[in-house]
């Protein structure tokens, strides 16, 4: 009935097992009183996947710390910059510059799944 799928939903979504981190369909099958087959259909049909976990974990490595500074520091090797050539009718073109990452942060920046910014067409603005 739809108040036993509500009820499934509600506990798979809002409360955990004792001496677990998520529900199984065993686990929930049991305690709700369905068989396994149900549940794995409830959860199907609403995308339910309460073995992926959606917070976020900080690792346990011992030398995580040196690990995120050496990310960051290849990164902080990428240069932004704004480039001002003025023209003689009193203007300025501007462009905003990067500079291309080496090759190892390039890898690193496409396992992150991350990109630098476009570097757009050049602005004109006045000479102050």
């Amino acid at each position: 009935t739809d108040a036993k799928v509500e009820a499934v939903i509600t506990r798979t979504l809002e409360t955990r097992p004792k001496h677990a981190t998520h529900w199984s369909t065993r686990t929930l099958a049991e305690a709700s009183g369905l068989n396994q087959n149900a549940i794995v259909r409830i959860w199907r049909a609403f995308g339910l996947k309460p073995h992926l976990q959606e917070n976020f974990k900080l690792s346990t490595d011992a030398f995580f710390v040196e690990k995120v500074r050496a990310v960051l520091e290849k990164f902080a090797t990428v240069q932004m910059i704004d480039v001002h050539l003025p023209t003689t009718d009193g203007r300025a073109i501007v462009m905003a510059r990067h500079t291309q990452p080496e090759q190892d942060l390039q890898l690193l920046l496409d396992q992150l799944k991350l990109e630098l910014p476009e570097q757009g067409p050049p602005k004109i603005q006045a000479l102050q």
